[in-house]
């Protein structure tokens, strides 16, 4: 639905595409929408907000009036933001923002109730997200050899490893075989992508195959994940996955030159 005096610029020269628009968005008059931006569906652009080249809008995303959003920034589905905002970072899912530039002004609440999650829901998104321990038992499934895909109960050596990667930036592990570990690990790390934006996360193994085993358990779990819980997905496949969140997470064999370059 495009009311009048949109403009969309997005000529095919030097390069650049025109905007990609979704299904049922609301854009108002006035709306600039610059070259090469993704738009997902059901997003409402009020009047006078302006994306810059290479933005990226999830689903059910609201932009308050004369909201400005810098080039290449991402917002996640169900994201907020506050009239006359300035988007010069990236914006959670599911988070408020407002403000030049702009501050976190908390979980999107009334939004999310409007798209009808259930209050329940959105105190179980904040509990997950200030909790990894909690997720986890709560939400993580994995595969028992006896009983198929049953949820992750977690002995407490598990939960210690967890708390103890979570409060500290270096963390070294001496554990026996077939403890879980690869299990904890990968699950911690899938809580880490979902609710830290623009996270870069390797998996390195002896071989690549093993890695990507690796990773192939902690795509298990996320598709197993409530619906309303998840992130959209950008990338997925066998060797590495990113989030609309800006998260990535690659699997690659250890060597001299495995992930060089990058940050993670």
């Amino acid at each position: 639905i495009a009311k009048l005096f949109l403009r969309l610029f997005g000529w095919k020269v030097d390069g650049f595409i025109p905007p990609l628009k979704g299904n049922e968005n609301l854009i108002m008059p006035g709306v600039m929408i610059a070259h090469d931006c993704v738009i997902g569906n059901n997003n409402i652009l009020v009047d006078n907000s302006a994306l810059a080249g290479h933005v990226r809008l999830g689903d059910y995303v609201t932009l308050g009036g004369y909201t400005l959003v810098h080039q290449f920034c991402v917002l996640g589905s169900y994201s907020f933001t506050g009239m006359g905002s300035l988007v010069s970072m990236d914006v959670p899912a599911f988070t408020r923002v407002a403000g030049n530039p702009i501050k976190q002004a908390g979980l999107n609440a009334i939004g999310l109730e409007r798209k009808s999650f259930t209050k329940e829901q959105i105190l179980e998104y904040q509990k997950c997200a200030n909790d990894p321990v909690y997720f986890m038992e709560n939400y993580v499934k994995i595969v028992s050899l006896d009983e198929g895909l049953v949820p992750f109960k977690m002995y407490d050596f598990q939960k210690k490893i967890v708390d103890t990667i979570h409060n500290n930036r270096f963390t070294i592990c001496k554990l026996p075989r077939q403890s879980g570990k690869s299990t904890t690990t990968v699950s911690y790390l899938m809580h880490y992508a979902m609710f830290n934006p623009n996270s870069n996360i390797a998996l390195l193994a002896n071989k690549s195959s093993t890695a990507r085993d690796i990773l192939s358990r902690l795509q298990l779990a996320y598709e197993n994940l409530p619906k309303w819980m998840q992130q959209g997905v950008v990338n997925w496949n066998k060797g590495n996955i990113e989030l609309e969140n800006k998260s990535t997470i690659v699997a690659a064999a250890t060597s001299s030159s495995a992930i060089r370059g990058g940050s993670y």
